[in-house]
């Protein structure tokens, strides 16, 4: 009777055992299963998610970028050009004669452009070429000027007051520095060449020379004799031709 409650003991271990490995054989294909669905649908979330955050960031940048920047070429080359043309013959209108330097830098600042590039600048430069402007180069230097303003009889040179907008010598065209060396010579009569230059330099709103002023002022000196405005006397000091002296002013 032992021996029979041995063998059905056995038994009955062995089957628990079996049910036991069945149960752990079913929670794993369960497992499996699940595995098999959730992990391609988690994918999908994600690339959905990563879709949408790569579709909303340029829309962020380009909602800071300027117009320039931003309209295709098939429409830019109407409605982008012709704004880019208001702007630069308004700031033509106010500031000329102004360099091609400055021009297009004023250009691109009122779009919120701090730097240039080449599709920027195939847009200013078409722009440039329907402003009602007239080209004077100096030095290799594009000056544009109003149609109403005569480089040879332009008599006005300028300070800018404001420091944060202060132009560049290079951007001071040569019949504004003839101007204020006139008017150096008006100021203090005979002078020498070195004087003359740092004088010019004085009433140009400059407190300290350096060697791109005393070049410029010396391009302004060269300008002055070329028209006769500026003569050199026997000893070789500068003095305003009395016969051919234009009223030169500041604005």
């Amino acid at each position: 009777m032992s021996k029979l409650r041995e063998v059905l003991e056995e038994k009955k271990k062995a089957a628990e055992k079996r049910y036991q490995e069945h149960q752990n054989l079913e929670e794993e294909e369960t497992l499996k299963k699940a595995e098999s669905t959730l992990i391609p649908e988690t994918e999908n979330v994600l690339e959905n998610v990563s879709g949408i955050e790569m579709a909303s960031e340029p829309v962020s940048n380009q909602s800071q970028e300027s117009a320039l920047e931003t309209v295709p070429k098939s429409e830019q080359s109407q409605s982008v050009t012709d704004d880019a043309e208001q702007e630069e013959q308004r700031i033509l209108d106010t500031e000329a004669p102004i360099s091609y330097d400055r021009l297009v830098k004023k250009t691109l600042r009122t779009f919120h452009i701090v730097r240039s590039s080449p599709q920027t600048l195939e847009v200013t430069d078409k722009a440039m070429k329907k402003v009602s402007a007239r080209l004077n180069k100096q030095a290799g230097v594009k000056f544009y000027w109003r149609k109403d303003q005569d480089p040879e009889r332009y008599a006005i040179y300028r300070i800018d007051e404001k420091g944060s907008d202060k132009r560049s010598v290079e951007e001071i065209c040569q019949q504004e520095m003839k101007n204020a060396v006139c008017v150096a010579l008006q100021e203090k009569g005979v002078q020498s060449k070195e004087e003359l230059l740092r004088n010019t330099i004085r009433v140009m709103g400059y407190s300290r020379s350096s060697t791109a002023l005393l070049a410029a002022a010396e391009r302004g000196l060269k300008y002055g004799r070329k028209t006769g405005e500026i003569i050199m006397n026997e000893e070789k000091n500068f003095i305003l031709n009395q016969d051919n002296e234009m009223d030169s002013g500041r604005m």
